[in-house]
C-alpha cells in the first residue's frame, strides 16, 4: 500500500516493536501500514463516532490475525492498559490538548506520543514539554501546498527546557532543510497580512516573526 508523505511521515516516527493507539484513526491506514511492515506489536484504531467507527472496524477486519483492532471511544477514556504509544494526527492543536488533557489519567503507561496538529503547534509543544513528554525528533513535510509539523514525544523525568523560537517552529523542524522554504512562504504570507488593516499589536506580533525568519528565508534565496 502507498501512503502520502504526510501519513508515511507519522508512521516513520512510530517506535519499532510498540502497542500503538492511533487516535481518530479515519481508515486505519497508518496502522495498517504498520501492521504489514510488521513495524508494531498490536494497534488500536479508535474512533469516537459509530459512522467513522464502522468505516475503521470494515477497514481493520482483514487485518484482525496482525493484531489490529477498532475501538469506539471518546479519546482516551477507554485507552488500553498496553498501549505504549499514541498518534495524534489530522486534527488541531485544541482537540489534541483536549484528548490528552481529559484522558490524562490514562497515560501513566504511554511512553511515546506522536502529534500532526493543524493549527496551535506551539501550544502543542508547550503542553506536552508541560507535562514531561520531550521532542525526540521532527519531520517537516510539504504536501499539496501545505506544510506538516509532524513530532515524536518520549516521556521523561529529565526538565524540559526549549527557547520561544523552538517552540513556535519544533528544535529539529527548525534545522531541517525544508526550513528555509518554509520561512521563506511563512514570510509571503506575514507581509500579505501586514498589508491588511489590524490591530498595532498584530502587526507587531508579525513584523517579530518577520525579523526571526528572515535570515532563514534568505537561504533559500541564495
Amino acid at each position: 500500500m502507498k501512503l502520502s508523505k504526510r501519513l508515511l511521515a507519522i508512521a516513520e516516527l512510530v517506535p519499532k516493536n510498540s502497542i500503538v493507539a492511533d487516535i481518530g484513526s479515519d481508515h486505519g491506514l497508518v496502522l495498517i501500514y504498520l501492521a504489514k511492515n510488521n513495524l508494531i506489536q498490536k494497534g488500536y484504531g479508535v474512533e469516537n463516532k459509530v459512522g467513522p467507527f464502522n468505516i475503521l472496524k470494515r477497514a481493520l477486519k482483514p487485518f484482525y490475525w496482525q493484531n489490529l483492532i477498532p475501538i469506539l471511544s471518546d479519546g482516551l477514556l477507554n485507552l488500553a492498559s498496553d498501549v505504549n504509544c499514541l498518534v495524534l494526527a489530522g486534527m488541531g492543536g485544541e482537540n489534541i490538548i483536549n484528548i490528552l488533557e481529559n484522558g490524562k489519567e490514562n497515560l501513566k503507561n504511554v511512553q511515546f506520543i506522536i502529534c500532526d496538529p493543524h493549527t496551535l503547534i506551539p501550544s502543542v509543544r508547550m503542553f506536552l514539554s508541560k507535562n514531561q513528554f520531550q521532542i525526540e525528533d521532527e519531520i517537516l513535510i510539504y504536501e499539496k501546498n501545505q506544510f506538516y509539523e509532524i513530532s515524536l514525544y518520549q516521556k521523561t523525568k529529565k526538565e524540559i527546557k526549549y527557547s520561544s523560537f523552538e517552540i513556535n517552529y519544533g528544535p529539529y523542524i527548525s534545522k531541517s532543510s525544508l526550513f528555509p522554504f518554509f520561512a521563506k512562504k511563512r514570510i509571503i504570507k506575514i507581509e500579505q497580512l501586514l498589508k491588511k488593516d489590524l490591530p498595532q499589536k498584530n502587526k507587531q506580533l508579525l513584523l517579530k516573526e518577520r525579523k526571526e525568519l528572515l535570515p532563514y528565508a534568505n537561504k533559500y534565496l541564495t
